[in-house]
């Protein structure tokens, strides 16, 4: 396909499914994640939102075993480096809104936790016709009481101009 990203902007949405593995400073806890995102780009440069959602996993905060499961509502600026053809490299940086439901073994659920956090990433785009195809990966830093969140995955979308 040809490409448009010389002229106005794009506007691309979809969706992808990974593995997030979460890093506390007493133990960690993996599971499988998705995300949505939508965005708009130039050639070099662009802004998008997304919505991860992380499945509960086990983790040790304050010494008690949690079943964690958290919500990440980012907002990046990303830059891109074409690679030739229809190939991308980029690196995002950015901020999320994250919520966390834990429950205890011992205490019960724990009151809901939230804040905001620094999110930085890098990944390999390829886009033909109205396809695009992402192979990313995402830290998300210091999101509750962690060290830090990483995010591996696959997402599949669309773009139009």
């Amino acid at each position: 396909g040809v490409r448009k990203l010389d002229g106005g902007p794009e506007v691309d949405a979809g969706g992808g499914l990974g593995r997030i593995v979460a890093h506390y400073p007493s133990s960690s806890g993996s599971n499988v994640a998705g995300e949505i995102f939508a965005g708009a780009r130039l050639k070099y440069a662009g802004i998008e939102a997304s919505w991860d959602m992380l499945g509960y996993y086990q983790a040790t905060v304050n010494n008690q075993p949690v079943q964690v499961a958290t919500d990440l509502f980012s907002a990046s600026l990303l830059g891109f480096l074409p690679l030739g053809g229809n190939t991308d490299f980029y690196l995002r940086y950015g901020r999320t809104a994250w919520s966390v439901n834990t429950h205890s073994s011992t205490a019960g659920p724990v009151p809901v936790m939230s804040g905001t956090n620094a999110l930085m990433g890098a990944g390999i785009e390829f886009r033909h016709n109205a396809l695009l195809i992402r192979i990313e990966a995402k830290r998300f830093l210091d999101v509750f009481q962690s060290d830090s969140y990483n995010y591996t995955g696959l997402s599949v979308g669309g773009y139009f101009y």
